[in-house]
């Protein structure tokens, strides 16, 4: 049921280009890599859950780390395609949950690691 879910919010957020795309850049990576990035994404909202749970400043080198890690887990799915992540970011925008993600939450996290991400050129 799960994967049908998948497939039609593919079909609803993704371009058949991009889903294309997608298809090819999956295969560039392989099932191992796919594999280690979707057991690395728990542990690092995890991460970052507890820095905002603590208050820890976005601009904090910690959080800067955090997103720095965000951004390169990202990056792997899109290839650094900007249409894919529009549609990447429409889709947790829009939707309530996403693999089992409450996606309210998950868009406060986001939030989070953006402002660390603009506070890297700031001093």
């Amino acid at each position: 049921m799960e994967v049908i879910e998948m497939s039609e919010r593919l079909e609803r957020y993704y371009t058949p280009e991009q889903r294309e795309y997608l298809e090819k850049r999956a295969r560039e990576l392989g099932r191992e890599r796919i594999r280690r990035v979707e057991e690395e994404w728990p542990r690092l909202i995890a991460e970052v859950r507890a820095e905002m749970e603590a208050g820890t400043a976005p601009r904090s080198e910690r959080v800067r780390e955090l997103a720095r890690r965000w951004k390169k887990l990202v990056e792997e799915f899109t290839g650094g395609d900007e249409g894919i992540s529009r549609s990447l970011g429409r889709m947790w925008g829009e939707e309530e949950e996403i693999h089992g993600h409450d996606t309210a939450r998950m868009r406060e996290m986001i939030s989070y690691i953006s402002r660390a991400e603009a506070s890297e050129d700031k001093p």
